[in-house]
């Protein structure tokens, strides 16, 4: 059940977070040449649905506050000085449907991590802001890595391939997803294209985690995660079973997640 919006809300954290996708699913090779923000929106989301770093994002729009945008402020999705990088026929300025938020539920116990998987197929109006992490702390990032649910790998990372770059676990409908490690979670809600229900989670300056297709989600933006937590339940992909989609991002960029997870 959508959580209904009591107020406007554009954290700059949570669309940059938003290192984690949208912006590999959406669009594929093409990046409009801006943005413009919506209610909802968070530095953290635009910049994981455009493929950027947070920090980028910042950068090149001379943001002085990261916890405050405004609805119906342009965004550059590129260094004013050179354009687009690396981007073919960059688009119009993008207007993005208004986001939609999940209800928040008492977290239960995670499911345990696997120990292995099975190979299958290959006007503007200012928008009040939650303060973002304390970028120094990343204690409740540290240790390994863990598989955020139990099942079977139904598909690898393509760093080629269209989509989304991340790979799909397949696991019973409604099983417990567990944050793979700790940190804050940056977006909770369903208003990234491609990608259902999401959670994105900061575990560091440079690393994120992403949760796609959940059926339900049990935390909201700006809680403290611990590994193996709790976050969210298995809902049903855009293939129509019933599975997660994980995804890793470093420094913004897609990375391969087996690289990370235990074998």
């Amino acid at each position: 059940m959508p959580f209904l919006l009591h107020r406007y809300r554009a954290p700059v954290t949570r669309a940059l977070a938003a290192l984690l996708l949208a912006g590999c699913a959406a669009y594929g090779p093409e990046r409009p040449s801006e943005y413009v923000v919506v209610r909802g929106d968070t530095l953290y989301a635009i910049a994981w649905r455009f493929g950027i770093e947070r920090n980028d994002l910042v950068r090149w729009n001379g943001i002085t506050n990261p916890d405050r945008i405004l609805v119906g402020q342009r965004l550059v999705l590129a260094p004013p000085e050179t354009g687009a990088p690396a981007m073919r026929n960059a688009g119009p300025v993008v207007v993005a449907a208004e986001a939609r938020d999940s209800p928040r539920s008492t977290p239960v116990r995670s499911a345990r991590v696997p120990r292995r998987t099975t190979a299958g197929v290959a006007a503007a109006r200012p928008v009040a802001a939650r303060a973002s992490a304390d970028d120094g702390d990343d204690s409740l990032a540290r240790g390994p890595w863990r598989w955020p649910v139990r099942g079977e790998l139904l598909r690898r990372y393509d760093a080629d391939g269209p989509g989304r770059k991340g790979i799909e676990i397949g696991a019973g409908l409604g099983q417990t997803v567990s944050a793979a490690q700790g940190g804050e979670v940056v977006y909770s809600g369903s208003g990234l294209p491609g990608y259902g229900r999401l959670i994105i989670i900061k575990h560091s300056e440079s690393m994120l985690s992403a949760y796609g297709f959940l059926g339900k989600i049990l935390l909201n933006e700006g809680d403290k995660v611990r590994a193996g937590q709790a976050i969210g339940e298995v809902g049903t992909s855009s293939e129509n079973r019933p599975a997660l989609h994980f995804e890793i991002r470093q420094n913004g960029r897609p990375v391969d997640p087996l690289r990370y997870l235990p074998g």
